[in-house]
């Protein structure tokens, strides 16, 4: 840990500073570990979407037949 505090210091204030947010950036994405949440993901498409639940339905319950 010396070693890395030791080179830090040799940055210029830039280049410090894009250290800093080089391990903000790593502890933000460790914080929050990635889920997929498929009902926010389908609201977000059907945000966009023209399709309907209703037209949806149909095609949701001949995927559950296939599977």
């Amino acid at each position: 840990m010396k070693d890395l505090l030791g080179k830090y210091t040799q940055l210029s204030d830039e280049h410090q500073k894009e250290v800093i947010d080089f391990v903000n950036f790593f502890l933000h994405k460790q914080e929050k570990p990635v889920q997929f949440d498929m009902d926010a993901y389908r609201r977000e498409i059907q945000s966009v979407s023209v399709w309907s639940d209703r037209d949806l339905t149909p095609i949701l319950e001949g995927k559950d037949q296939l599977f």
